[in-house]
């Protein structure tokens, strides 16, 4: 039975504190649960290369919350749970944010996982939109948080099916 969070963020500009949308997919049992997301207002400016890529503007998330206001859904989906993510960006940004937040999480980067299950993608190639389109997963939205966690999460699925193991084997 393998139990994990999916997070995805996007980013207004290059800063790492610039989140502008998060992203969470809650699996149990390799199903989909519970999902989460929310426009966040980074309080800095949007690079028009990031707006390009996620299609996230200022005036969007002008109302959204702030980050310190999101610290009790975070906790609630986060703390003590094992996180994956589609490469380390995000992780690296949760602890730049949140730094005595998150204290209790283990984290996988789904990368690694992939890389080894299927070795024709050791070297790369591995970009979550192409692995969702070798796997045949659907993306409507690519680089929306939300969906992005999903796919993410559905991505670590497959590869726990073929490599016939479940997450505590790539934790260690």
């Amino acid at each position: 039975m393998s139990h994990f969070v999916a997070i995805d963020l996007e980013l207004a500009n290059n800063n790492l504190s610039s989140i502008c949308q998060i992203g969470i997919a809650v699996f149990k049992d390799d199903q989909l649960i519970e999902t989460w997301s929310t426009y966040v207002n980074p309080e800095e400016f949007f690079s028009p290369f990031n707006t390009r890529i996620h299609g996230i503007t200022a005036r969007q998330v002008y109302s959204s919350p702030k980050k310190h206001e999101i610290i009790k859904p975070l906790l609630h989906y986060l703390e003590g749970k094992s996180i994956v993510s589609y490469g380390t960006l995000d992780k690296q940004v949760i602890f730049l944010n949140y730094p005595d937040l998150l204290k209790n999480i283990h984290w996988i980067d789904v990368t690694t996982i992939v890389r080894k299950v299927w070795p024709q993608f050791s070297k790369g190639g591995f970009a979550l939109n192409k692995m969702a389109d070798y796997l045949g997963i659907e993306q409507t939205n690519h680089h929306d948080a939300l969906e992005d966690a999903i796919i993410c999460g559905e991505i670590l699925c497959e590869a726990l099916y073929e490599s016939n193991t479940r997450l505590e084997h790539w934790q260690k």
